[in-house]
């Protein structure tokens, strides 16, 4: 009975134990892909496009790649994207990213940008993964081209021909010419309103 009860406690124990040492091995990420037309049929977008600028995040944060797309294979991809990626390769984050390197970019649509992480499919692009990418997903589509927003034009200003002060002569020349006319007019209604002179 005792014997029976130890190995009851030990079978316990052994069982309680287990998850807690293996939980870190669970939980740590494989970067090494799995196969691709498995990852690629999962996908939520796929993509191909050189990597056109890379930025580490702060404490920890996301690294942020912005990557030129050449080539979609799935979902809603505009010309240019921001990928937000783990900042470790113990995170699942993308390693050896390097600035006009050509990727292979599998991942989560968000408001923020595709999230990407590297059990998901992504990969250096070259012939062999593109060939197997159509063979999974066909030939892919343009990506959608993004206007950049209408600027209206800067007014535009015209100089008047400056010719100096206003000179006060021509101003008043007509108004000085009415009243010379109206002294005419007066001066003659006089002249011919006077009577004559009745000596003879």
């Amino acid at each position: 009975m005792r014997r029976l009860l130890l190995l009851t406690m030990l079978a316990l124990s052994c069982a309680w134990i287990a998850p807690l040492a293996g939980s870190p091995a669970w939980a740590a990420c494989d970067p090494a892909p799995g196969p691709l037309a498995g990852d690629l049929k999962q996908a939520d977008v796929a993509f191909t496009g050189k990597v056109v600028s890379r930025q580490k995040g702060v404490a920890g944060g996301p690294t942020t790649v912005t990557v030129t797309v050449d080539r979609v294979y799935r979902g809603r991809v505009e010309s240019e994207v921001t990928v937000l990626t783990p900042a470790t390769a113990a995170d699942c984050g993308l390693r050896d990213v390097q600035v006009g390197a050509d990727w292979l970019l599998v991942g989560t649509s968000s408001p923020s940008g595709v999230l990407v992480e590297s059990d998901e499919g992504s990969r250096i692009a070259n012939a062999a993964v593109i060939r197997q990418v159509r063979q999974v997903l066909g030939v892919g589509k343009k990506p959608i081209v993004v206007e950049p927003s209408a600027t209206p034009p800067a007014p535009q200003y015209t100089k008047e021909a400056d010719d100096g002060p206003t000179k006060f002569w021509p101003l008043a020349m007509p108004g000085a010419a009415i009243a010379v006319a109206g002294l005419v007019v007066l001066a003659a209604a006089r002249a011919l309103g006077r009577p004559k002179d009745s000596r003879t």
